[in-house]
């Protein structure tokens, strides 16, 4: 199975990316509740 079409690898390095920009959004959103919250 190592000889993916190019466009599903296209497909699944755009998912990876998205859900990594994804993880990062979460985390600076609960670094603002925490900084809201001792404030």
């Amino acid at each position: 199975m190592a000889d993916y079409n190019p466009l599903i690898k296209e497909l699944q390095d755009g998912i990876r990316a998205n859900t990594e920009s994804i993880d990062q959004i979460q985390a600076d959103l609960l670094a603002q509740l925490r900084r809201s919250e001792i404030a």
